[in-house]
């Protein structure tokens, strides 16, 4: 496991908007490792992991996207039933509290990654 930075900005909940987002990154050359992305009716939030926070930064800045940056724990774990569950009974034993996990596997990987807001990235970050 491994501190990451996470990238949250919110977009009206309309058609375009994502796609907007997605290439003003990806003409700042930055490469989205983790996406979420949670509608209500009429926003969305969307939180992102990249490769390069800053220029991302300076990309959203220049769109006059207004975001918020916070520390996150970014893990590639088995994929495999169980996992995940040890991973948040440790935590839990160590009164690390997780706020929300997303991520992603591919069918037939070994692996998946999966982003963990946790209240002390410290301690769990030692913990995993």
């Amino acid at each position: 496991m491994k501190a990451a930075k996470q990238l949250s900005v919110m977009l009206p909940n309309e058609p375009g908007q994502l796609a907007m987002l997605c290439k003003k990154l990806a003409t700042a050359k930055v490469n989205i490792k983790a996406i979420s992305v949670v509608n209500t009716t009429e926003q969305s939030t969307v939180r992102l992991v990249v490769d390069k926070p800053l220029a991302a930064r300076k990309a959203m800045k220049s769109a006059r996207l207004l975001y918020v940056e916070s520390d996150v724990i970014l893990s590639e774990m088995t994929n495999k039933p169980g996992v995940l569950a040890g991973v948040a009974a440790k935590l839990a034993r160590a009164k690390v509290n997780i706020q929300y996990v997303y991520g992603s596997t591919a069918r037939g990987t070994e692996n998946g990654v999966l982003v963990f807001a946790v209240d002390n990235v410290a301690k769990a970050k030692k913990l995993l």
